[in-house]
Parts: structure tokens; C-alpha cells; sequence
């Protein structure tokens, strides 16, 4: 994993990014990130990308802020 994100950089999903949107929904269309694998960093506390990028655009469409620090220990 490591070796992976220094070959092909990594980002943070940006829900408000429409060309990360359009990644997404390729992707939930057609259960495939394509030939590049997925170009989402997983965030703590998220086991898996999908369900991480399902949650982020729920807090979108529910027009709740976003703060992955919520999840943080201590905060």
C-alpha cells in the first residue's frame, strides 16, 4: 500500500469536487475503479473507500460540515 501511493499519488475524496463525484459514481456504476485503482487516500475511522465516499456525501446532501477530526480521540 505504501509503495502504491508513492507510484500513483493519492487524494482526499472532496464531495464538493465534481470530477471526484464523477469517479465515484463510475465507480458504484460499474464496481470497478478502472486501470488506475482508486485514487481516494482512506481516511480514519473508515474501513473501506466506498463506504467512507457513502458517507461524506450523505453529511453533503444533509448539509451537515464534514470534520474528519470529529472521529479523532480526544477531540
Amino acid at each position: 500500500m505504501i509503495l502504491e501511493t508513492m507510484i500513483r499519488q493519492k487524494r482526499y475524496f472532496n464531495e464538493n469536487s465534481k470530477k471526484d463525484i464523477a469517479t465515484a459514481k463510475n465507480f458504484f456504476s460499474n464496481h470497478s475503479w478502472g486501470t488506475d485503482g482508486c485514487p481516494f487516500i482512506l481516511e480514519y475511522p473508515y474501513i473501506t473507500v466506498p463506504d467512507m465516499i457513502k458517507d461524506k456525501m450523505i453529511y453533503k446532501s444533509l448539509g451537515i460540515k464534514y470534520d474528519r477530526e470529529h472521529h479523532w480521540i480526544g477531540k
